[in-house]
């Protein structure tokens, strides 16, 4: 689809497991009636944010609402120096957030502590509502599927 054409796409995570904080958010996505999102969403790099890098960047969301822009990410470890919030691993983020922006994408990114205290479902269902509200009218988020 146009996703593929863009460096975007989604797959099964071939062999990455789903994260216990991404579990239980898509656990409270189906709990609260709002469309399942694609899951391991694909991201490619039209061009190198890096000069010296001689082939695209890929990267992986662990949300997509593709027709809706929306992209999610959880980051787990973030009070115990974990990945997200080291040199290598935060610029990494930044680099895939921005790029994702740069083509229109909206990026929201949630901690542990978020998602376990429902300030990440809270938000994704009002993101969800005012996305599904300005592209398609008033259909009650509900009433919408990712694969319409």
């Amino acid at each position: 689809g146009a996703g593929a054409a863009a460096g975007l796409e989604s797959r099964p995570g071939e062999g990455r497991r789903v994260s216990d904080l991404e579990a239980l958010l898509l656990e409270q996505i189906a709990a609260a009636g709002l469309p399942m999102p694609k899951t391991e969403f694909r991201f490619e790099s039209l061009f190198s944010l890096t000069p010296k890098l001689k082939k695209p960047r890929r990267w992986r969301f662990d949300c997509c609402w593709d027709r809706l822009k929306l992209l999610v990410e959880v980051d787990g470890a973030t009070w115990a120096n974990g990945r997200h919030n080291r040199g290598a691993g935060y610029e990494s983020d930044a680099e895939k957030t921005n790029e994702a922006g740069e083509r229109g994408w909206l990026v929201l990114r949630f901690t542990g502590a978020m998602v376990k205290d429902g300030r990440a479902i809270a938000q994704i269902r009002r993101i969800l509502e005012l996305r599904q509200r300005v592209r398609w009218g008033s259909l009650p988020v509900a009433g919408y599927s990712e694969t319409e």
